[in-house]
């Protein structure tokens, strides 16, 4: 307690005169709390000065590109939403969910189906006004929107990064943006300027220096790269995943913008849930079916696994409350914040925001589990938030 109360110089002069061992270094071990507390908040006061000082220009750019009364501003706010939704709901479940990554997606997309269409039955029109604005091309298109983003687009990430590792496949996610912004310009006549470019590119680098340092200690030894096909298979799966994604919300903003938020939510992830249900289905009864061979029962030490990829995990009500909670965030609000945010802002810049979620991630995992902050993640996410700014003011608005 008399070393917590010392002012700083105090302390200094304890440390460098003569006292006892233990004295000295809880003296030293205070000053070190204290010199870290400054440069946190240093550094927060710079990122918080950054976004005021771009905060004039990006509302004057809205301003002059948009009759509709903030319309743009309530379009990026709303991008911004989806990554911060998304980051939220993966604290919340993080390791609490026990069984395969299939189960959780047909769990994930089951449960965001329910909400999104109890969100279409009390919104405003209800079901009647869906009907009157479904039409089978925009049916169909949705269809194939969640067919390429999230049953396909889902399966070869996780495939890329089983081959690759996590690091390298995020080094490909930030060919996203740039995809975006020539998708962009091919199918709705969005122009991108070079300084434009640069500040995505800007953006894009922020992302990577928090990103990489988060998946430093986590991706070194479980990384099945070492052969030259293998590699080459993960980059393949890694771009033929950013295409997938880019040509799902192509689909999504082309053909679902006379329908809301809910509605296109809900019909991607029912059709995934449709397609992940039949598959469970026909496993069950191939399952129901086989005979195990002698050599499997050997294998197993005598009895086959009890919980198959396809089934659900059994697990503490605990751990199911978490997970329900965190599908909530990750896949009811993050994506229909996402989908109102393609219609409002141009294709390139949704991307870009809805990528800061390691961004998102460092003050909310030092607010819900007090980790610690780098140097090097706050750098990075000044970087990003600059680059973002910096885009905003140059997008072109239509």
């Amino acid at each position: 307690p008399c070393v917590a109360a010392m002012p700083p110089e105090r302390l200094l002069t304890l440390i460098a005169g003569r006292r006892p061992p233990v004295l000295q270094r809880l003296a030293r071990r205070r000053w070190l709390q204290r010199e870290c507390l400054a440069r946190s908040a240093r550094s927060l006061a710079f990122t918080v000065s950054a976004v005021a000082c771009g905060g004039k220009g990006v509302a004057s750019s809205f301003a002059a590109g948009t009759t509709g009364g903030g319309s743009m501003l309530v379009g990026v706010a709303t991008a911004l939403s989806a990554p911060l939704f998304a980051t939220v709901g993966l604290i919340l479940w993080e390791t609490h969910w026990q069984g395969s990554v299939f189960s959780l997606n047909l769990f994930k997309c089951s449960l965001a189906t329910v909400l999104f269409a109890l969100a279409v039955t009390f919104s405003v029109g209800g079901l009647g006004a869906l009907w009157g604005a479904l039409s089978m091309d925009v049916a169909v298109a949705l269809c194939a929107s969640s067919f390429l983003g999230v049953v396909i687009g889902d399966n070869t990430w996780l495939m890329s990064i089983k081959l690759l590792g996590a690091r390298r496949v995020l080094l490909i996610d930030a060919l996203k943006p740039f995809a975006a912004a020539v998708a962009g310009g091919l199918f709705f006549s969005e122009t991108v300027t070079p300084a434009g470019v640069a500040a995505m590119a800007l953006a894009v680098v922020g992302v990577l220096i928090v990103s990489l340092e988060r998946e430093a200690g986590t991706t070194t030894g479980n990384v099945k790269s070492g052969r030259k096909v293998e590699r080459l298979q993960g980059y393949a799966l890694a771009l033929i995943t950013v295409a997938l994604d880019v040509s799902g919300s192509v689909l999504t903003k082309r053909f679902g913008s006379g329908l809301g938020p809910w509605a296109i939510g809900g019909i991607r992830f029912g059709f995934a849930a449709v397609c992940m249900g039949v598959t469970t289905a026909a496993c069950r009864v191939l399952a129901s079916l086989r005979t195990p061979s002698v050599k499997e029962r050997e294998a197993s030490g005598g009895s086959l696994p009890c919980a198959p990829w396809y089934e659900m995990p059994t697990q503490s009500s605990r751990s199911w409350g978490r997970v329900t909670a965190g599908v909530f965030f990750v896949t009811f609000l993050s994506p229909a914040m996402s989908n109102r945010a393609l219609f409002a802002v141009p294709l390139s810049l949704c991307l870009t925001l809805g990528s800061l979620s390691p961004i998102f991630c460092i003050p909310l995992v030092w607010l819900m589990k007090r980790e610690r902050v780098s140097g090097r993640s706050i750098m990075g996410s000044v970087l990003a938030v600059l680059g973002v700014v910096a885009f905003c003011n140059t997008a072109t608005w239509r």
